[in-house]
């Protein structure tokens, strides 16, 4: 049976890119921090102070990604890891980590808290990203693991076009499916 938070009403939302359906979340009994059914989303870099909330939060999202790279992607010069805040509390519900490379984006890590998932905040980190990673002229990739149907489906919705497969990509050998998004200039003008 899905958690609690799933099982939820369901309403529409809609972005620039994306069409969401979002559910008014509950504490889900992993995460180690609320979540909230209403409050302002803040998105803003992350800092030092923030690795070790990020550690729990992508241990908490099935990642392997441990304290130690997650404060080197703060600090490497072409990563972008913002995070997203719902006040108040501050409560942290989500994290993207993006590289800037030849005027592209590639994005290397994106999750939300459980709990936190179909309220947009995903699609909003994603989206704010890519913006800042390369701006309306740079196109967006990513790799996603081809188990994970959700993410698939966000991806799609984001205007996202699976191109191919990475075989053993991750730890555990599963394959990835390689994403890619054209420049929103080009989305513009189809």
């Amino acid at each position: 049976m899905p958690p609690a938070c799933l099982q939820r009403p369901v309403v529409a939302l809609r972005t620039p890119h994306c069409e969401l359906r979002a559910a008014a979340p509950l504490r889900h009994p992993r995460s180690h921090a609320p979540c909230h059914a209403s409050g302002a989303l803040s998105i803003r870099p992350a800092h030092a102070g923030d690795v070790d909330s990020i550690a729990l939060l992508l241990r908490d999202c099935g990642s392997s990604w441990g304290s130690r790279q997650i404060a080197e992607e703060i600090t490497r010069p072409i990563a972008l890891t913002l995070v997203a805040f719902e006040e108040p509390p501050e409560a942290l519900q989500g994290v993207v980590v993006a590289w800037r490379v030849a005027g592209d984006c590639h994005v290397l890590e994106l999750a939300v808290r459980p709990c936190a998932r179909r309220r947009g905040i995903a699609s909003t980190l994603l989206e704010k990203a890519v913006s800042e990673a390369c701006g309306p002229e740079g196109s967006t990739l990513l790799e996603v693991r081809e188990s994970n149907a959700g993410a698939r489906a966000l991806y799609a919705r984001c205007g996202f076009a699976e191109v191919g497969r990475r075989p053993r990509y991750y730890p555990d050998k599963e394959a990835a499916i390689l994403c890619t998004r054209p420049p929103k200039t080009q989305l513009s003008s189809d």
